[in-house]
């Protein structure tokens, strides 16, 4: 093998280590969520009744994935987001501190924080001005 074939392949391999030294580095640095406004999520709490702000940071603490229950819907089917193996994830309330918090929305048009969705799985409109996430629009105005 030529001496040049020989460099060419001892640049490639070191530039191969390299690379995967920095993702092991990244992967095992532990470097934690960015406490930024992108990374906020919105809970709502279903034992105090109450919307909370997760920042990036918390929302990989305080949030864990727990087995859905098999609820049963209004119409005796498997709700769809509770079925089959599948995981929901809570969140805890810093105002009562327990494991209750579930995925809520922030309505576009009055700021009021609700459940994204009911027990049974249904989206949920806003309880205050009864905006629709999915029409974008009021209840009253579909």
């Amino acid at each position: 093998m030529e001496s040049r074939s020989k460099l060419k392949l001892g640049l490639a391999g070191l530039l191969m280590a390299v690379a995967v030294g920095l993702s092991l580095h990244h992967f095992f640095s532990g470097e934690s969520v960015p406490d930024i406004e992108e990374t906020k999520t919105v809970w709502y709490c279903t034992d105090c009744d109450k919307s909370f702000e997760l920042s990036g940071r918390q929302s990989s603490t305080m949030v864990s994935k727990q087995p859905a229950e098999n609820r049963e819907s209004d119409a005796g089917q498997p709700t769809p987001h509770r079925a089959g193996g599948r995981f929901v994830e809570l969140a805890r309330c810093p105002g009562c501190n327990e494991q209750s918090g579930v995925r809520a929305r922030r309505c576009h048009d009055c700021e009021t924080c609700f459940r994204a969705r009911t027990e049974a799985g249904a989206i949920t409109v806003c309880p205050k001005c009864r905006w629709n996430p999915v029409t974008d629009k009021k209840a009253d105005e579909e």
